[in-house]
């Protein structure tokens, strides 16, 4: 039988500050952490963001210090209904039961080669439904130790029941247009109005520019030097080229028909549309993107097909609840073979 996670009674005698401060805590059930056993115990934040979408992040990270880069070795997502929490005295608490896999490193600082694998929980306050809107964050560094031979297995069971989100309530976080046209699912995805945006005006930044140097004396033209004209062209140039190839590559839809899965991508009928014999979809992956090399500031949905070609990319959200909806939503009308 779980505990009742959320009940303040029910608050362990461990607890870790947030990295940056703020009104938070973490009250731990067992500490030390060790790889293998579960993160378990109640994160504490203010009662205002009560009715909220929490979205719960556990994260190894291999940090580079000397530029400052890094990578993720594994990571962790739930998401949680803040309406389903208890409160008291202006306090919110947040059950959490994470279970650690036995083979990511521990923490560990290597000072000669100034490298670390840090542990990091984060919890975010997000306003419920398809619009991403962050509320609040708090960030918690966890010491997680080796896993001890002598110490009994973790057990099967979750130490602590936390609320999570239903597939019915995660569906309506998806932030995308889904409708049926005869045979075909069509998903649409909103119009990625900021590199449009972007793409336009460094273009027109490149072309006036290019214009004056060429045509000088135009009444609108400035009176610049030769090297400061190349400069605004590489400039407005580079970002231009840059936000094309984003504005190309985005999903813009995802047409699942009986025969294949269809992604149209960029804008006005241009871009790398991509499709595939849906007899060759193997598998739905949630957030492929999460990888060793990759930042999970942005997460997605993609193809995984039999015969081992590279993912056929659906779509990068920034939210995982979006992302999470439309991967269930794919995996209930796609073919499982």
């Amino acid at each position: 039988m779980s505990t009742n996670a959320s009940s303040p009674a029910a608050l362990p005698g461990t607890t870790l500050r947030p990295k940056h401060g703020g009104r938070s805590a973490l009250h731990l059930d067992a500490a030390p952490v060790r790889v293998g056993d579960w993160l378990s115990g109640v994160v504490e934040i203010p009662e205002r963001f009560r009715g909220a979408d929490l979205r719960l992040y556990v994260e190894c990270v291999h940090r580079f210090e000397f530029n400052d880069l890094r990578s993720f070795r594994w990571y962790g997502i739930e998401l949680l209904d803040g309406a389903r929490l208890e409160h008291q005295a202006g306090k919110l608490f947040i059950p959490i039961a994470v279970q650690l896999p036995a083979d990511a490193p521990p923490t560990s600082h290597d000072i000669l080669n100034k490298q670390r694998v840090d542990w990091v929980l984060r919890v975010q306050a997000i306003r419920p439904g398809a619009s991403y809107r962050l509320l609040f964050e708090s960030e918690f560094e966890v010491a997680v130790e080796p896993s001890h031979e002598a110490a009994p297995p973790a057990p099967a069971t979750t130490p602590r029941s936390m609320p999570l989100l239903t597939p019915e309530e995660v569906a309506t976080r998806l932030d995308a247009r889904a409708s049926t046209v005869g045979d075909t699912l069509l998903i649409r995805f909103p119009f990625p109005a900021g590199a449009a945006t972007t793409t336009f005006v460094a273009a027109s930044v490149f072309a006036l520019n290019g214009l004056a140097y060429v045509v000088p004396g135009l009444p609108w033209g400035l009176p610049l030097d030769p090297d400061v004209h190349l400069a605004i062209g590489v400039v407005s140039g580079g970002v231009a080229a840059v936000f094309l190839f984003i504005l190309l590559s985005t999903a813009r839809a995802v047409e699942v028909r009986p025969e294949s899965v269809r992604i149209p991508r960029g804008i006005l009928g241009l871009g790398f549309h991509t499709s595939a014999d849906t007899r060759d979809v193997e598998e739905v992956l949630e957030n492929p993107f999460h990888t060793p090399e990759a930042n999970p500031t942005y997460f997605g949905v993609a193809l995984r097909l039999k015969n081992g070609a590279p993912y056929n990319t659906a779509t990068r959200m920034r939210d995982p609840a979006s992302a999470r909806a439309l991967a269930n939503l794919l995996s209930s009308v796609l073919p499982r073979r």
